[in-house]
């Protein structure tokens, strides 16, 4: 591949306690890469201006990067290509950056760098370090692969493209059953919700402030019209703690990813309803067994994208979780059931009062101590099975969905290789 590389480089590293929360210039880590050719621009840091020096390390459009450092070497989020550019942005030294030759595009690149046969060489050609495994630029350089024609690398680049199309189609397709879910819940609890008001300013009454409460995102007039709603609702409310077998808990810190282990679930895993098992890491399990998952079990995040609140089944039994994701363990003498807790989490309704319960600024996250007394409303088990349900039904019509897309998906990429491979 050293034949095809121009103005190839490693970024920089700045010191971890150098970032700066304005200003500066945007620094992108392997960590923002993410499938599907995408990158999390939100998710990146910033660095002090200074370093926007290092030319060699300035994304530029066109740009191929790949993740050389550490899990994220071979693995699906591993390779990305820059197709616009808002802003200067530099690259940690764990991204490699190059513009193709001539003689090929970064579209094709992209393509057969994301290939199996590749990923096997990337494996094989690591060089073990005791603190992280990295790819050098001569193990980059020793990539070897085909390169047919410019028509036929279009050709390719198309089909896979089209592949591509179909299945993004598909997996919106299943986002948007469980999307729906929401309509049916508010139908079925007799809700509403406020209109919000896109006020540039308000006034609250000095008597009615909280004095735990200074921010004014908590005195938003939709979000409190929100709160009367599900105050005026006429089944019973409980709070959730009155639910639970035991006080909410927070998952576990890990420091280090390994190979094989125990699952361990971040935020990145939990979406609405469901749990995202293809993409887990792997933890030292010691002294960690009381955190473990049971079938049943109900997870709402509580950072990063807090709210998001799935169930836990069978296939996730025994997996830890995240610091930001908290365990919920209903008692079984309580008249809730687990999938109407996360329908009840994951409505539009729910998640304004949650929003309007945060901390911790402009992100921010939910604590421990307002999940507890999170309101609860109790419908009869009629409507919360309805709900129940409708949820199962979803849920199973999206598998069905992320599994034909995914399979059709595989199928492209191993029509790719052969054809990649067939004269060579």
């Amino acid at each position: 591949m050293g034949e095809l590389i121009s103005e190839g480089a490693f970024g920089v590293l700045p010191p971890g306690n150098s970032y700066v929360k304005e200003g500066g210039i945007r620094f992108l880590r392997a960590t923002e890469l993410q499938n599907d050719n995408r990158i999390d621009w939100s998710a990146c840091l910033r660095a002090p201006i200074e370093f926007a020096r290092h030319e060699r390390a300035q994304l530029k459009i066109g740009d191929i990067l790949i993740a050389v450092k550490g899990a994220t070497i071979a693995s699906e989020k591993s390779i990305c290509t820059v197709a616009s550019l808002d802003e200067q942005t530099i690259i940690n030294g764990s991204i490699f950056r190059f513009q193709p030759t001539d003689e090929t595009t970064s579209a094709f690149l992209r393509e057969v760098l994301s290939s199996n046969f590749i990923k096997q060489q990337m494996k094989a050609s690591l060089i073990l370090n005791n603190a992280v495994d990295y790819l050098s630029r001569t193990s980059l350089d020793s990539l070897a692969l085909p390169l047919p024609a410019i028509q036929t690398q279009r050709l390719l680049v198309v089909k896979m493209e089209a592949a591509r199309a179909t299945r993004k189609q598909k997996l919106a397709e299943a986002d948007g059953l469980l999307a729906g879910v929401d309509d049916f819940v508010l139908q079925q609890l007799g809700l509403t919700v406020p209109q919000e008001e896109k006020l540039l300013a308000f006034a609250v009454r000095l008597g009615e402030m909280l004095p735990a409460r200074v921010d004014s995102h908590f005195y938003k007039p939709y979000l409190r019209k929100t709160e009367e709603a599900i105050v005026g609702l006429p089944f019973q409310k409980v709070a959730l703690h009155t639910l639970l077998d035991s006080a909410p808990i927070n998952g576990i810190d890990a420091r280090e990813y390994l190979a094989t282990g125990q699952r361990y679930l971040r935020v990145q895993n939990v979406r609405p309803y469901e749990l995202l098992l293809s993409d887990v890491k792997y933890v030292a399990s010691e002294s960690t067994k009381d955190v473990s998952l049971k079938s049943g079990d109900v997870l709402l995040t509580r950072k990063g994208t807090f709210g998001v609140a799935t169930t836990v089944s069978s296939e996730a039994e025994d997996c830890l979780i995240s610091s930001e994701i908290i365990l919920l363990r209903l008692r079984q003498s309580v008249r809730c059931l687990p999938d109407y807790l996360v329908a009840w989490l994951n409505n539009s309704m729910a998640q304004r009062l949650l929003e309007r319960y945060k901390t911790g600024g402009i992100m921010g996250h939910i604590t421990q101590d307002v999940v507890s007394e999170f309101p609860v409303p109790l419908p009869p088990l009629p409507i919360q099975q309805a709900i129940a349900n409708e949820i199962t039904r979803c849920r199973e019509q999206a598998r069905r969905l992320r599994d034909d897309a995914n399979t059709g998906w595989q199928a492209a990429k191993t029509r790719f290789e052969a054809q990649l491979l067939g004269d060579y």
